[in-house]
């Protein structure tokens, strides 16, 4: 599986949001359009944005992570995309958290690019 070709056509947001739904998972949906709307973020939008987000910011141990789950599983893709949603969700969590305590975000993720016009 080519890791590059995978994250380019994720990053689009049709794409992701194709992705997204054939995962049929509803509490992880439910999860994201929760933090989305935090972001005034679409679904689709905050998928594409959170797999960008994980190629440019993640570390040596949630690659790791990611590419361990792709090789157990049926569908490398999917797996790959659930990984970078759910490291988005909990950088994006940590960010909410700070800014409602008056912090600037885990490792200072609120200056994070996000997906679109946002940088």
């Amino acid at each position: 599986m080519d890791i590059g070709a995978l994250i380019g056509r994720l990053s689009v947001e049709q794409n992701a949001e194709d992705a997204f739904t054939a995962l049929g998972d509803i509490i992880l949906y439910a999860e994201v359009l929760r933090v989305g709307a935090h972001f005034d973020e679409s679904p689709a939008i905050y998928v594409a944005g959170a797999v960008a987000r994980f190629a440019d910011g993640a570390g040596d141990s949630e690659w790791t992570s990611a590419f361990a789950a792709m090789e157990r599983a049926e569908q490398p893709g999917q797996a790959f995309l659930v990984q970078a949603i759910r490291w988005a969700l909990a950088r994006d969590a940590a960010v909410d958290h700070d800014e409602e305590f008056g912090g600037r975000g885990a490792d200072d993720a609120s200056s994070w690019p996000r997906h679109g016009n946002s940088s």
